[in-house]
């Protein structure tokens, strides 16, 4: 379901924090584990002609829980698509958590617009967004988006409201600056995330400054790439953050981290991390390894297992907790 969302026209920035990551799309924000972010996939643009062809994905997580998306492309050209699009997410009940469906316009120019309407317990939402290429000379892109929606509660007694927001995004040869405004409810302003991206090479750095409920937060964050020959690839990772929160008595507080991940073949691989908050004097320990156990052309199935251990004053008894999980990926 995430990688829908990522994928209609929404600002999206992810960044780092102790032990978990704030993942922002057009509607709110989601706080995840670190863990999940290997649930997440993004999907590159491509250059050249438009795609004709159904696209789709499933996914079935450790957690019981599961998901999948589907683009039916309806009339299209080389250079625009109109599409059918759809998504639902399930309970590890199996039951329905959130369905989505719409028509999607996308133009090979960078240009696209969505008109959506999702259910998920205890509302509806209806969602127009878009995004226009302002400029793209090869070297230098510019982009804008903006979305508005309206969220209607079932309960009989909660007011429908309105949501709106806008963004902007600059890059140049692999240096991504992204800015986001929004959401903006009965036009209180809400500034979530701006920050700068680079990438190069197996390389990546990035700076941003995000803000959330309560509190803002700095981060710069990066990755090294040490090997790579085909087979072995060695990467080093860092971050830190510093989070203000805006209550006139609470701290503001500094967040390090530091891991190292090691893959043989994209198949078998391994990482270490390593999270201290000196305001609590906590330090996370985690390790664990990664095999894929079968992938082609449009599937994927995954199995990781690990251990974990948070060491405190405050915690009076910790030990190292185990915890493992499959997942299966499908791209149709």
């Amino acid at each position: 379901m995430f990688s829908f969302k990522l994928l209609i026209a929404a600002a999206a920035l992810v960044c780092v924090g102790a032990r978990h990551i704030v993942f922002e799309d057009e509607t709110g924000y989601y706080l995840l584990p670190i863990e999940d972010l290997e649930n997440i996939e993004l999907v590159p643009a491509r250059a050249g002609r438009m795609r004709r062809q159904v696209q789709g994905s499933a996914t079935v997580k450790s957690d019981g829980t599961s998901g999948a998306n589907v683009r039916i492309p309806i009339v299209s050209s080389d250079r625009n698509a109109l599409s059918a699009i759809g998504t639902v997410g399930l309970t590890d009940q199996l039951k329905v958590g959130e369905t989505t469906y719409g028509l999607a316009l996308s133009n090979i120019e960078g240009h696209s617009a969505t008109l959506t309407k999702s259910h998920f317990p205890g509302a509806d939402r209806v969602t127009a967004a878009g995004n226009v290429n302002l400029y793209n000379s090869g070297d230098h892109k510019v982009d804008v988006n903006a979305f508005a929606a309206r969220t209607m509660p079932e309960a009989p007694h909660q007011d429908s409201f309105n949501t709106f927001g806008t963004g902007a995004e600059y890059m140049y040869n692999g240096i991504f600056i992204k800015g986001w405004v929004g959401p903006c409810n009965r036009l209180r302003l809400d500034p979530r995330i701006i920050g700068i991206e680079r990438h190069s090479k197996g390389h990546s750095a990035t700076l941003s400054k995000s803000h959330f409920p309560g509190a803002d937060r700095v981060t710069a964050a990066g990755n090294v790439n040490l090997y790579k020959n085909g087979d072995h690839k060695v990467d080093v990772n860092a971050f830190a953050a510093r989070t203000m929160p805006e209550a006139p008595h609470q701290d503001s507080f500094n967040t390090f981290g530091t891991g190292a991940e090691y893959m043989y073949k994209e198949k078998l691989g391994g990482e270490v991390n390593v999270v201290h908050t000196p305001l609590w004097d906590k330090t996370d320990y985690s390790a664990a390894g990664k095999l894929n156990l079968f992938k082609d052309s449009d599937s994927s199935w995954d199995f990781k297992a690990g251990v974990s251990k948070s060491v405190s004053p405050f915690i009076p008894k910790s030990s190292w907790e185990p915890n493992y999980g499959f997942s299966f990926t499908k791209w149709f």
